[in-house]
């Protein structure tokens, strides 16, 4: 059931199928109109003193800002307008260009999201449905943005259905979610394998925004509650098949990596704004990056001296009724590097020691220590 389907109805959420896709758009949909509905948390100013640039202007929105690893390319959903509401389709531009340079990737379906890079950053996966009236089959792509050549990696049977995103590990493997588990495929296609299976400990609730971290090793994803009124960030280690969560009593979503050792996230407030996270797992400390506006979807570079969100902007009135995602656009700090530095973090490369303190817990969500819940930003 759609989360106050009265105030769906009465704002023009679009009527979405059952399924990931469904989901993702309805966490989007709560980002841009619900947000008085999650849990309070304290309203303190940013910690950071960096100002954000704007780097993408489209009529609609674009969202949900993807660095390649080689930091030449951002990858980023894009919504032209010409239907109603928009369907979201893949665009790239050069982060040296910016948004004089945006094109869309050619021959791509009417629905194409969920998009990951690959280690060389040539390739770009996705998901993507033959979009049948009666029972639609998604499958998982790549696309090279060279030469525009679509390989299908999948071929699933007649009505299955993805999870709601892609990310593509530099050993070679595309993960994803299907039925409650993680599974990943070799980028050149094949049988899925299972990596993990979380819904014991996730009390079968989904994991969504699933990524892997730089090393391969582990994975970071987001987990909302059957009530969709708080979400929050979980960590695999994949070794081992654990789960730890690292968030609790908000509204959590779309995790992302600096390096191995810190994560981002938007955490939504009940004053009417969502604001960038970014997590230290060795010390457990939090940073707010952004403060006084509705930011989400943050993503860095390989460097960490690019980060990216989508933010809330102004709307043109005769998109308000129609767009629900209207106004949302790309934004850039391209000192990211520094403000990191500025917070205290050293981005030299460590290694990350899962001992007592770290210990990752299997199936127990509520081990006192093993998740953030309600503390203050320290």
């Amino acid at each position: 059931m759609r989360p106050f389907p009265f105030l769906f109805h009465r704002l023009g959420a679009p009527e979405l199928k059952s399924g990931p896709r469904r989901r993702r758009w309805v966490v989007f949909w709560s980002v841009a109109v619900c947000l008085f509905f999650f849990a309070p948390v304290k309203d303190i100013s940013c910690q950071t003193t960096f100002a954000a640039k704007q780097l993408t202007f489209g009529q609609v929105a674009e969202t949900e800002p993807n660095i390649s690893p080689d930091g030449r390319w951002i990858a980023f959903q894009y919504f032209a307008g010409n239907e109603k509401p928009s369907s979201p389709t893949i665009w790239i531009m050069e982060t040296a260009k910016e948004f004089r340079s945006a094109k869309a990737l050619a021959g791509l379906p009417r629905y194409a999201g969920e998009m990951s890079w690959s280690p060389d950053s040539n390739w770009i996966s996705f998901i993507s449905s033959d979009d049948k009236p009666a029972r639609s089959t998604e499958q998982i792509y790549k696309i090279n943005i060279l030469t525009m050549r679509r390989i299908q990696l999948t071929t699933f049977p007649e009505g299955t259905v993805i999870g709601d995103s892609t990310t593509w590990s530099k050993t070679g493997f595309i993960a994803f979610e299907r039925e409650g588990k993680i599974f990943a495929i070799k980028d050149n296609g094949g049988e899925e394998m299972e990596l993990l299976d979380p819904r014991i400990a996730l009390s079968n609730r989904i994991p969504s925004s699933i990524k892997f971290s730089p090393d391969g090793n582990m994975l970071v994803f987001a987990v909302e509650n059957q009530q969709r009124d708080q979400s929050e960030v979980w960590l695999a280690d994949l070794p081992t098949r654990k789960v730890r969560r690292l968030t609790s009593l908000h509204f959590d979503a779309f995790p992302s990596w600096i390096d191995k050792e810190r994560l981002l996230f938007s955490r939504e407030t009940k004053t009417g704004y969502a604001q960038i996270y970014a997590l230290s797992l060795r010390t457990e400390k939090l940073k707010r990056l952004t403060s006084g506006h509705v930011d989400f979807t943050p993503a860095t570079d390989s460097s960490a001296n690019t980060l990216c969100f989508s933010r809330k902007g102004k709307v043109q009135k005769n998109l308000k009724e129609t767009e629900w995602l209207a106004g949302f656009h790309i934004w850039c700090v391209t000192n990211a590097r520094r403000m990191f530095k500025e917070l205290g973090w050293d981005l030299t490369p460590k290694p990350l020691r899962l001992g007592a303190k770290y210990e990752l817990h299997g199936h127990d969500p509520g081990t006192k220590g093993s998740s953030l819940d309600s503390r203050r930003d320290r």
